[in-house]
């Protein structure tokens, strides 16, 4: 289970905190969970390293300068929201309404166990991981 001080100390999680601490549900129309951003409120609270990277911009005045800039998606080495989607559905399938629209689905899915599932998920994972390196 989240403890939610750990909400007030990363930027950004105050929204997903709330919705955490006040059942609140996800509802995806026709997404998948590449975009479920409360699945951020998980990782980002499990002590995953932020990525840093760094690139040459040029200034006003032409000049080359590097920047530093944080956790693009891009670059994000953790991009397997859909991985843990699928993990999810298939081990809490009551607690999902899901209902097929089109070419894809509207999912109601109650935040509080999807993020506590995907903190232990990715804790299991970054062990397996590491274990791995080792």
């Amino acid at each position: 289970m989240l403890n939610t001080t750990q909400c007030s100390q990363k930027p950004g999680t105050s929204v997903r905190c709330s919705s955490y601490t006040l059942d609140g549900k996800i509802v995806m129309l026709g997404t998948d969970y590449e975009s479920c951003t409360s699945l951020h409120l998980a990782d980002s609270t499990i002590g995953r390293p932020s990525l840093t990277e760094k690139a040459p911009i040029k200034d006003k005045n032409g000049e080359v300068k590097w920047i530093t800039f944080k956790d693009v998606d891009d670059l994000d080495k953790y991009d397997d929201f859909n991985d843990f989607g699928t993990y999810f559905e298939e081990k809490h399938s009551d607690l999902i309404v899901k209902v097929p629209i089109l070419k894809g689905y509207i999912r109601i899915i109650p935040v509080k166990p999807l993020v506590d599932e995907a903190r232990r998920y990715y804790t299991k994972k970054d062990k397996e991981t590491a274990d791995k390196v080792d």
